[in-house]
């Protein structure tokens, strides 16, 4: 699985961050990657670090898996892209988990509750806190 996001981390200015992440046999999350960069410019293209393809294909591959939909600081502006969407994928899929971490936007529907992980705080400091407790 692939996310891609615009952070503004502790008034560092936008930076563009990755994770990367493959699962198991068991569902179970095997190994990751991240990296994060300063946002750049729009090269002389007129593209930037975040264009390119967006359209999902090839779910239905996970339909009834075990998935960990995984929401990190998506705010209310646009919810129709990344948090409906979750949700409905959740309420489909019994064996799917919704995870969301923002600051003071993470809710679930009660139709998802007891598959869903609502954790509301600064993504920075949440990080920061699992981090020092070895998690």
């Amino acid at each position: 699985m692939f996310l891609q996001t615009v952070y503004n981390f502790a008034g560092m200015g936008k930076q563009v961050a990755f994770d990367i992440f493959r699962f198991d046999e068991e569902g179970k999350i095997a190994e990751h990657w991240d990296n994060l960069a300063t946002k750049a410019s729009v090269n002389p293209s007129g593209h930037s670090q975040i264009d390119g393809y967006d359209n999902l294909e090839g779910l239905e591959k996970y339909k009834n898996k075990h998935v960990l939909y995984l929401e990190l600081g998506v705010g209310g502006n646009t919810p129709i892209i990344i948090k409906y969407p979750f949700w409905q994928m959740v309420y489909e899929n019994s064996n799917a988990v919704y995870a969301c971490l923002n600051y003071q936007e993470s809710y679930c529907p009660k139709e998802i509750v007891e598959r869903s992980i609502c954790v509301d705080g600064d993504i920075f400091e949440v990080l920061q806190e699992l981090e020092s407790k070895g998690v």
